[in-house]
């Protein structure tokens, strides 16, 4: 192949890459638009757990903070049409054998993605938000900013929804032989560390938020174990 064959062909990509990335932001602004829509009803849905606490204290963070419900909103309802432009890029690169399994990549990735929104959402935003709530006293009355829970929901749902792909990027690195189940079982406690830094990194700076993301973290490592031995078997 030519130079000028080989600048055309990533000339090609670089298109493609951009073709999806375009489709990718329109879905999401259509998403928003429509979660915009619906946003009451979205906000008092994920308000519930600090019902009575929230405040706003700037003059346009209230109507801010609805926009960016909206737009977290939208990248939720949009996450399948961003995850097939994702696999729609990759696909050209596949062999055909390889190709058989996108479907079930991108269904089991999705489905990973909504239970660890669906985690986040119904069983840790709950617990933390009572957790906190719990040194409320006589002398100290909670008033949370609007704006910073939302940023605080928000981040959580999007790192536990990243954070349930560990079993499909290890079922993918032990296709490629870079990891196996023996090199995962050896660094066991060496990842529980590494897990525990990536907790503090990704979520609020507190303690207790560390410690529920490090154990559904250090669960998904376990069962990557298992995914890595029945990868290097197929």
């Amino acid at each position: 192949m030519t130079k000028k064959e080989q600048a055309m062909s990533l000339t090609e990509h670089l298109d493609e890459l951009r073709k999806r990335i375009i489709y990718s932001v329109i879905a999401v602004v259509l998403a928003s638009i429509v979660t915009f829509m619906y946003v009451d009803l979205i906000r008092e849905t994920i308000t519930r757990p600090a019902a009575g606490n929230l405040v706003f204290i700037g003059v346009a963070e209230a109507f801010m903070t609805n926009i960016k419900i909206a737009l977290i909103s939208g990248v939720l309802l949009a996450f399948p049409i961003i995850l097939f432009q994702v696999w729609s890029f990759v696909l050209p690169g596949l062999d055909p054998r390889e190709k058989k399994f996108v479907f079930v990549f991108v269904t089991a990735s999705l489905l990973l993605f909504t239970v660890g929104v669906s985690f986040a959402f119904f069983i840790i935003i709950p617990i933390s938000i009572r957790f906190f709530l719990g040194f409320e006293s006589e002398a100290i009355e909670a008033m949370i900013s609007f704006g910073n829970y939302i940023s605080y929901v928000s981040g959580v749902i999007f790192a536990f929804g990243l954070v349930f792909q560990m079993p499909i990027a290890v079922f993918v690195l032990s296709k490629l032989g870079l990891i196996s189940a023996a090199f995962l079982k050896k660094y066991r406690m060496y990842a529980l560390v590494l897990i525990f830094v990536l907790a503090a990194i990704i979520t609020p700076p507190d303690v207790f938020s560390q410690i529920l993301m490090a154990i559904p973290m250090f669960l998904l490592y376990e069962i990557s174990i298992l995914v890595a031995r029945f990868a290097r078997k197929k």
